[in-house]
């Protein structure tokens, strides 16, 4: 038989590659035809353009994801969030960057503080101590020394995960909420070259609407205990197109007040003066500025730890909301340094204190500090955590699975605080939240004991949070695989918990809170409840929940406590028979 001589390998492979090219270019070529009939926005890259200047959202937002990285990428971040927004933008709107778009990750040890946002490197940077994937990366070494081409291409965008969450999700937990808060916002300026005032608006349920506010330049002046700004607010504003009257939100009298005495309306109302004659020209330029927070509570973890995600959103806000006056954002990343958080309350500084200071640089103040001394600064009056959306979840069962805004925010604190993943153990971790004065367990120890005894492969970690500095809470959260308590705001360490973890949470009879329930399943957490009835047999119809001890048959928490324990024997590099 005559044999047939087939090309040599190097002559295969640069027709492979050529064809590549080739093809590479169509594709190019009439993408580009089509641009021509796009519209501006871009569906891929969920931007919005200005000035063909984006003006982007944090880094934070951005997870990326890599397997066993020595720069330690975050892996199995969460599921993929590539929220876009309910409705078409204006044209005027600015870009929401990829970095929202997310990938799975597992630890948020790569997130930096809002003055510091990370860079993550090219792809050509990441080092790589697998010389598989080294060669991978350039299938053809040789074509590319000769060629002078790059050999990588892009894969396929079918590889490219879409979000599932509806609009109503995406507006309340995604990206969605930023951008819309930064599209609507109204300067109550009645003279813009006096300075700002300007207020962003939001609203999630149908009874209220939610704001931030920022006016500047500002002086505090002593005798009145305000800050005093130049602009003199005005509610006849008008659409400068066609001078018709524009419909906004009263200032101030729309403006917020939640409980505990705390949001922009009562800020507003008791700490900023407009129309000041004491703010001149010389107070003009000055890029300091300061936050007023009233604070709900110094010890409620739930509590603070909201209040605390929704500075965050206002500043993340903020950083990409141009400020007509000057053309610029309101903020910048390094504005960060320049910041004061200033308190208003009368509470102690409680444990989460360190956590305002994720976001200002400079020492927190309370009011009384001030004197005639303080220089001008920005003022900045931050969404409350009365109106976290997180709220809306207290009743109802939500059908929300992905969070961007709760996922960027334990990011960002576990950074903070330095505060890594550890390794998987063979036992699974169950840290049990003991409560010290109200809804303590009945029979505690002995059904701890049972716990221990009927439950293989399982390790049982007892720990009072409130006794602990919270960067010593959060390593505890990290640490654990089951978060196990009765009903209360310890439950809130599952901000903390690695993805795929779970919360096992005991309620009183006839209480049917669902807030740790959608917490649980936003952050891609197992989520088991069950109820024990009062101390007295009574049902939870008042509020004799909040201080009534609970008891429950032992029987029936072994059974919820083994259901989630074994619901990981086979994750974290577990390898365990269920039965």
């Amino acid at each position: 038989m005559r044999s047939i001589a087939l090309p040599s390998l190097r002559l295969r492979y640069t027709v492979v590659l050529l064809f590549a090219v080739a093809l590479a270019l169509l594709v190019g070529f009439l993408a580009r035809r089509g641009d021509d009939e796009r519209p501006w926005r871009t569906d891929d890259h969920l931007q919005w353009y200005h000035d063909d200047t984006p003006i982007e959202l944090p880094i934070e937002y951005q997870p990326q994801a890599t397997e066993h990285s020595p720069i330690e990428l975050p892996v199995e971040y969460l599921p993929h969030s590539n929220d876009e927004p309910s409705q078409e933008p204006d044209d005027d709107a600015l870009e929401l960057p990829s970095e929202y778009e997310g990938l799975p990750q597992e630890s948020q040890d790569l997130y930096t503080g809002w003055d510091e946002p990370f860079e993550l490197p090219e792809a050509s940077e990441v080092p790589s101590t697998d010389s598989q994937t080294q060669a991978a990366d350039t299938p053809f070494p040789e074509l590319e020394d000769e060629l002078g081409v790059d050999a990588q291409l892009d894969l396929p965008l079918d590889y490219k995960p879409q979000s599932t969450e509806d609009g109503w999700c995406q507006d309340r937990f995604g990206t969605s909420y930023l951008t819309n808060t930064r599209d609507w916002v109204a300067s109550y300026c009645d003279t813009p070259t006096a300075g700002d005032l300007s207020c962003f608006w939001s609203q999630t349920v149908k009874t209220r609407k939610d704001a931030l506010c920022y006016a500047g330049p500002a002086i505090y002046n002593v005798s009145t205990r305000m800050f005093h700004v130049g602009c003199r607010a005005s509610n006849d504003i008008t659409n400068p197109e066609d001078g018709t009257p524009l419909e906004i939100p009263h200032f101030p009298y729309e403006l917020p007040i939640y409980w505990y005495e705390t949001g922009p309306g009562l800020i507003v109302r008791t700490k900023l003066r407009t129309g000041q004659e004491d703010v001149g020209p010389t107070h003009q330029q000055t890029n300091r500025t300061t936050i007023l927070v009233k604070r709900e509570t110094d010890l409620n973890p739930w509590h603070s730890l909201l209040e605390i995600m929704s500075l965050s959103w206002t500043l993340d806000i903020l950083q990409i909301s141009v400020n007509p006056r000057i053309g610029e954002p309101y903020l910048h990343p390094e504005s960060g340094n320049s910041t004061q958080v200033v308190l208003l309350d009368d509470y102690d500084d409680g444990p989460f204190i360190d956590l305002w200071r994720m976001f200002a640089k400079l020492p927190i103040r309370r009011i009384g500090d001030l004197g005639p001394d303080e220089p001008p600064s920005n003022v900045i009056i931050p969404l409350a955590g009365g109106g976290n959306p997180l709220w809306q979840g207290d009743w109802e069962t939500l059908d929300c699975h992905d969070s961007a805004l709760v996922r960027t925010f334990s990011g960002r604190v576990l950074d903070f605080y330095g505060v890594s993943t550890p390794n998987a153990t063979q036992n699974v971790t169950v840290t049990y939240v003991r409560r010290t004065h109200t809804r303590k367990l009945i029979r505690e120890e002995q059904h701890l004991a049972a716990l221990q005894r009927e439950i293989p492969h399982m390790s049982l970690e007892v720990v009072t949070f409130e006794n602990l500095p919270f960067a010593q809470q959060l390593e505890v959260a990290r640490r654990t695989d089951v978060l196990l308590g009765v009903h209360g705001a310890g439950l809130a360490h599952a901000f903390f918990l690695r993805p795929g973890s779970a919360v096992v949470e005991i309620q009183p009879l006839g209480f049917n809170h669902q807030g740790f329930r959608n917490l649980a399943q936003l952050r891609d957490l197992g989520y088991f409840r069950t109820h024990g009835n009062l101390q007295n047999g009574s049902v939870a119809t008042d509020d004799r929940w909040q201080r009534e001890a609970v008891q429950i048959e032992q029987t029936k928490l072994v059974d919820v406590v083994g259901v989630a324990v074994k619901s990981l024997y086979t994750r974290g590099g577990r390898n365990h028979d269920a039965t």
